[in-house]
Order: structure tokens, then sequence, then C-alpha cells
């Protein structure tokens, strides 16, 4: 009896937290990319359907833009409409899904968060460095997750994510805990449900020079192909 009235006291009382409560005023991103860009070539990448089904979303952009010099610019665009149900999608950052193929994460002098302009709105962005598995070169990567129109910035990575001598599943377990432990305290706060629509953008280049002049071309990147609308309008590509 004490433990059904425990289960009931805890379920009416989550739920009135996250319905009942006065929700922090959500800033109402939303994102828009683009399929074109100017002085780009686009190869579309398409994804498997492995990979769909882990994703859990058919509504995918993946591929690489390339320019006159050769620089390619890879970028992956998803986004779980509210209808779709719950789920914890955004923990499939590249701290998971690329560690788990191999990559390494590096310490290369990067910052873990940058802010990017898209149109008039500061985004906080993710910042990582990978040595790639296949071809042992430096990957400068950037993200955002935005749950229900707010970023989900996470917290700094682990020493153990860097620890040549601890396996690839292990690291990948270790940022999986890392970023849903940060997932839960965020939602908590800003009572967020996890039902919220949600998007994922992440593009990503090779580390050619130095690694600060990498990351600002990429920041810059990331300006022009993200755009942001209006509250409550489907996004769009263009």
């Amino acid at each position: 009896m004490l433990l059904t009235l425990l289960f009931v006291v805890t379920t009416s009382g989550a739920w009135s937290w996250f319905h009942l409560g006065n929700r922090i005023p959500s800033p109402g991103i939303v994102l828009g990319f683009h399929r074109v860009m100017p002085g780009f070539g686009f190869s579309d990448r398409p994804i498997g359907e492995t990979e769909r089904e882990i994703l859990a979303t058919t509504n995918l952009f993946n591929g690489d833009f390339t320019n006159r010099l050769m620089d390619r610019y890879s970028v992956f665009f998803a986004e779980w409409r509210r209808e779709s149900g719950p789920g914890f999608q955004v923990l499939h950052t590249p701290d998971a899904c690329w560690v788990s193929l191999g990559a390494v994460p590096k310490r290369a002098g990067q910052l873990e968060h940058l802010t990017l302009r898209v149109n008039d709105n500061p985004l906080p962005f993710e910042c990582r460095a990978y040595e790639m598995p296949e071809s042992h070169r430096l990957e400068a990567t950037m993200w955002c997750a935005i749950v229900g129109g707010r970023p989900m910035p996470e917290s700094p990575q682990a020493d153990a994510e860097f620890d040549a001598t601890r396996s690839s599943s292990s690291r990948t377990q270790t940022a999986s805990r890392r970023r849903m432990w940060n997932f839960f305290l965020q939602s908590l706060l800003d009572r967020t449900p996890a039902i919220e629509s949600k998007q994922f953008a992440r593009f990503s280049t090779p580390v050619n020079g130095d690694t600060a002049e990498t990351f600002e071309r990429l920041r810059h990147f990331g300006e022009s192909w993200l755009y942001s609308l209006p509250p409550n309008v489907n996004p769009q590509s263009e």
C-alpha cells in the first residue's frame, strides 16, 4: 500500500511540475537550413535503414558541401515532432555515435562551446575535435540540440572520455550518461517535457592548420547554413 501511494504521489507530482507549474518562457527558436549554398556543391549521403530506426525520424538531411577550394563541410539536420512521442534522440551526438564507431575525442585547444548568431538569435554550440578512425585526421565539429524551442547546452566532457586506455563502448557510455543527466536536469529546471519537439543540427570539417582558425571557419559556415524561423512555424529548408 505504501509503495502504491508513493508511486501515485511521485507520478502525479512529476505531471504537475511539468504541466501545472509556471514554465520558464521559451525563446521559441525554430531552425531552418539551406539545401543550396552559393559557391558550394552538395553531395547527398543517404542514411541506412538501421541508423534511421535508431534515430527514430524520417526527416533527415545529411551530406557534404564542398567549395571550389575543395574545403569539405559535412552536415546533418534532423527533427522530431511532438506528435512522434517521447524519446531521448538528442542523446545521439558525436560523443556517442562517432565514438562508438572508433572516433577518439581529442583536446586540441578548442573551446567546448561557441556561440553562433543565427539571424538575431545567439545559440550555444558544442565544439569537439575527433581523430577519425578511417583517416586518423582531426575532424572539427559543432552541434546544437533544441528542445521545445530552447537550446540544450551540455555539461563539460569527463576526463574518462579522453582516456585512450578505455574501450570505445566505455567512453560512449560515459558520454551518454553525461548527456542524459544533463538533459534530465535541464528539462526539470525549465519544465520542458521530453515530448516537446526537438531539432538537432551538426556540421564538421577537417582540421587544416590552426585549430582555432578551423573552428572559426566552421562557425562562419554554420551561420551561413542555418537560419531561424518565427515561433510556431513548421521548419522548412531552402
